[in-house]
């Protein structure tokens, strides 16, 4: 079951529901948290390359885990979890919010 809060990140209604539909578990956010300094005061997109997770021998953690996906996008609003999801290529999200922060995890 997906709890409420992930290493001090509280979960929006909206990232429990499709944190449960795209079978990401708190174990690998509590992972990629781990390796994560966040200023809390910022709204940021943080893009978790597969090279990352690949390192932290995380890839088979992830059920139904599609080599064609590039990143783990995972989107902040100060200490909140708005989002996550799978993405094939992140970059669009730089121009389609610019008014966010990008932090990548290489």
């Amino acid at each position: 079951m997906n709890s409420r809060v992930v290493e001090g990140f509280r979960k929006t209604d909206h990232c429990l529901q499709r944190q449960k539909q795209r079978n990401i578990s708190d174990e690998l956010l509590a992972l990629i948290f781990q390796n994560f300094t966040h200023n809390s005061q910022k709204r940021l997109y943080l893009i978790v390359q597969m090279s990352f997770l690949k390192k932290l021998n995380l890839i088979q953690t992830i059920p139904y885990f599609d080599t064609n996906e590039a990143a783990l996008v995972i989107r902040l609003n100060k200490n909140c979890i708005t989002t996550c999801y799978f993405c094939p290529d992140p970059e669009y999200l730089y121009q389609a919010h610019p008014e966010f922060n990008f932090f990548n995890l290489y």
